[in-house]
């Protein structure tokens, strides 16, 4: 990875949110699981996975800790984890929920990670998001898969929609 400037220093809140992740061994992480209602193969989830995460800037984010902690926009998305899970249907969220929570984001290396459940014919049923809350909110999620449903329903840009 070459070196860039930092995009910020982290506010206050997100200082913290980056502390009481690495103290309580992730208790601030969030995960939103959502359900594809269409047929959606694998690598077409991937693509717009790609996508997304290019759109956002907090999904290319990492935090740098020196004397100050600050945010760098320049993960690709090759180095963002994911999994693709066979055989976990139907979803038992309790189960999920722990096992996601159970693993900490390496904040300096990445602020998400996601989890594609995928179906014995291998449709894609459920995607599950694990996001530092430092990086996002519930509601920063929301929007995340909004721009995928407009991604994956047109292949349409979304700034396209915007004009």
């Amino acid at each position: 990875m070459k070196k860039v400037k930092p995009f910020r220093k982290l506010g206050a809140q997100e200082a913290l949110f980056v502390e009481l992740t690495e103290k309580s061994n992730g208790a601030v992480q969030l995960a939103v699981f959502f359900r594809a209602y269409k047929s959606l193969g694998v690598e077409e989830l991937l693509k717009g996975m790609e996508y997304l995460h290019n759109l956002h800037p907090m999904l290319r984010s990492r935090i740098e800790k020196n004397h100050h902690a600050y945010w760098f926009c320049d993960v690709a998305f090759k180095a963002i984890p994911f999994e693709i899970k066979h055989g976990a249907l139907p979803l038992n969220y309790q189960e999920e929920f722990k096992r996601l929570g159970s693993k900490v984001l390496k904040l300096d290396k990445y602020t998400y990670r996601f989890t594609v459940y995928v179906s014995e014919d291998e449709e894609v049923k459920w995607i599950a998001f694990m996001v530092s809350h430092a990086a996002m909110d519930g509601r920063s999620l929301l929007l995340l898969v909004r721009d995928l449903d407009r991604y994956l329903r047109g292949g349409r840009k979304i700034n396209s929609l915007l004009r």
